[in-house]
């Protein structure tokens, strides 16, 4: 036998936990106790536990203990449950609430039994908080042995709080099936991309003015920032025009922009204008592309 927990551990909210998963997380109490017929061990959940003490806050006396066998069963236990578990990694630990501290089980990642004792819990529910000046009123022994899977139990009854935990775990609903929980977690998925999608489309739209974009203007990208900010409404209207619409509206601006500048009267330039304008080669010094960039 090892005694990898021996002495007081502090609780949180009556809870503490045994978890394997690669996250760390515990479940909650209605997820860790689903389906069951037995409280104060919820075990619902794969690779966790979910262990209720009577005392809501302070040290309660606790010590866990991994057997070879099935250990014989101490009369001094109040109120006693088995339930099975299975590690789901080779890191099990005992925690506090919060992780705030933990103890190494060092299970095997095998089925196991395992018998959760309670002693004292109607003195820990009353006293509710314990000081450092309290005596110690309510005790914990969990003990692990390796055993193929068999139904919850309750071995020993006598706390009213324990009554009352067995019963609410009673009322629960069973926890969902493994095919249950993959569907579950394939449409939160989905839901989680089709959300992403939106948030894209969202941000696109507000880049492109309100609206999105054909796949043509996608695709020309930076070149057309600038007529942006200008005006989204032409930039999408010439996005929907013929080639031949563009083009007539490109050497448009171009002349319109000359003219503004005073640019017409220079003659490289008129004859540039007029060469574009008639679908002629550019001349000098407009006739190589990367003179243009």
């Amino acid at each position: 036998m090892r005694t990898p927990v021996s002495g007081e551990v502090h609780v949180t909210y009556w809870q503490l936990y045994v978890e394997s998963g690669p996250g760390g997380a515990v479940p909650g109490v209605a997820d860790a106790f689903a389906g069951q017929t037995v409280g104060l061990c919820g075990a619902a959940v794969p690779g966790a536990l979910h262990l209720t003490t009577g005392l809501h806050s302070g040290r309660v006396g606790f010590t866990v203990e991994i057997h070879d066998e099935p250990p014989a069963l101490d009369p001094v236990w109040e109120d006693v449950v088995e339930v099975s578990f299975r590690p789901v990694s080779g890191r099990t630990h005992l925690e506090q609430w919060a992780g705030t501290a933990s103890w190494p089980l060092d299970l095997a990642m095998t089925d196991h039994r395992v018998r959760y004792c309670a002693r004292g819990m109607d003195a820990g529910r009353d006293l509710d908080t314990r000081s450092d000046e309290d005596p110690q009123v309510d005790s914990y022994l969990l003990q692990f042995w390796p055993a193929p899977p068999a139904p919850d139990r309750v071995i020993r009854q006598t706390s009213r709080s324990a009554a009352r935990d067995h019963e609410y775990a009673r009322r629960l609903p069973p926890p969902p099936t493994p095919e249950e929980r993959a569907e579950t977690e394939r449409l939160a998925r989905e839901a989680e991309e089709r959300a992403a999608e939106e948030r894209r489309l969202h941000r696109e739209a507000w880049q492109w003015g309100g609206r999105l974009p054909s796949e043509e203007l996608r695709a020309l990208g930076v070149h057309t920032w600038s007529l942006l900010r200008f005006d989204p409404d032409l930039v999408h209207t010439l996005g929907a025009a013929t080639a031949g619409t563009r083009r007539g509206v490109a050497l448009l601006a171009a002349r319109r922009a000359c003219e503004t500048a005073g640019l017409t009267n220079v003659p490289w330039v008129a004859e540039a204008l007029t060469a574009a304008e008639e679908g002629a080669p550019l001349p000098p010094p407009f006739h190589y592309s990367t003179l243009m960039a």
